[in-house]
C-alpha cells in the first residue's frame, strides 16, 4: 500500500462526490496526527496543537472568502478523536460558520465489506483498504510483497478505526502491539471488484451527507 493512502481514498471519493453536487473541494491535508504509527517508516506526524491550529486557520479562511458551512472528510484513524476536540472548540468558539466532520470513513459501506469480505481480522491495510485502493490507483499497490497473513495482538486496548474497543484503558504502545507489522489480516483477498462495491456505495453515503447540509 502506498504512503498516503489515508488521503489518495478520501480525496478521490471528495472529487467524485463533487462532480455531482457541485461541491467545492480544496486540496487535501495530506498530514494528520499519526503518532500511533511513528515505529513505521515513512511516517510524519504532526502535533496535536500544529494539527488543532491548522484546521482552525484553514476553516476560518475558507470562512472569510464567503463559505459557511464547511464539511472535513477524515481519511485516517487517528485523526478522529483530534477532530472531535477540533469540532467542539468551533462550536464553543462561535464561528460564523457551520462545521461538519466525518470521522470514521468506512462506516458508509461496512455492510456491503461484510457480505464480500473473506478475511476474519479486518483493519489498516488490510483486505478493506487495500481493495479501495486496488480499484482506485491499482498501480500503487504491490501485493507481491505479502508472504503471510498479518499477525496482530490483543484488540481490547487498540484504536484501529474499524473495532470498538472493549476497554477505554490506553497505553502508548497499544497500536504498535496490535498491528507490529504495519497490516492486519490477509491483504491478499483484496480486489478491485470490491473496492468498486465499497467506493460506490461510499460515494453515495457523501452525496447523502452533502444533500442533508444544503438542507440545513
Amino acid at each position: 500500500m502506498p504512503l498516503g493512502t489515508d488521503f489518495l481514498d478520501v480525496y478521490k471519493i471528495a472529487v467524485e462526490v463533487a462532480r455531482k453536487t457541485g461541491a467545492l473541494v480544496l486540496p487535501p491535508i495530506t498530514y494528520g496526527y499519526a503518532a500511533e504509527s511513528r515505529h513505521l517508516s515513512g511516517t510524519i506526524s504532526l502535533k496535536a496543537e500544529t494539527f488543532l491550529k491548522l484546521l482552525e486557520n484553514v476553516c476560518d479562511e475558507v470562512a472569510r472568502n464567503g463559505f459557511r458551512k464547511i464539511l472535513i472528510l477524515n481519511g485516517h484513524g487517528g485523526n478522529r478523536r483530534i477532530l472531535q476536540v477540533f469540532h467542539r472548540e468551533i462550536l464553543s468558539d462561535g464561528k460564523d460558520y457551520q462545521l461538519y466532520v466525518t470521522l470514521s470513513p468506512f462506516e458508509s459501506f461496512l455492510d456491503i465489506f461484510e457480505r464480500i469480505r473473506e478475511t476474519k481480522t479486518i483493519g489498516h491495510a488490510g483486505e478493506l483498504e487495500t481493495s479501495l485502493i486496488l480499484y482506485m490507483y491499482p498501480n500503487l499497490v504491490r501485493l507481491d510483497r505479502i508472504t503471510i497473513e498479518g499477525e496482530v495482538g490483543d484488540p481490547s486496548v487498540q484504536d484501529d478505526p474499524l473495532i470498538i474497543p472493549i476497554s477505554d484503558t490506553e497505553s502508548l504502545i497499544d497500536w504498535p502491539g496490535y498491528c507490529s507489522e504495519g497490516y492486519v489480516g490477509d491483504p491478499r483477498k483484496a480486489s478491485s471488484q470490491k473496492g468498486e462495491r465499497l467506493v460506490k456505495r461510499w460515494i453515495d453515503a457523501v452525496i447523502g451527507i452533502i444533500n442533508l447540509i444544503k438542507m440545513i
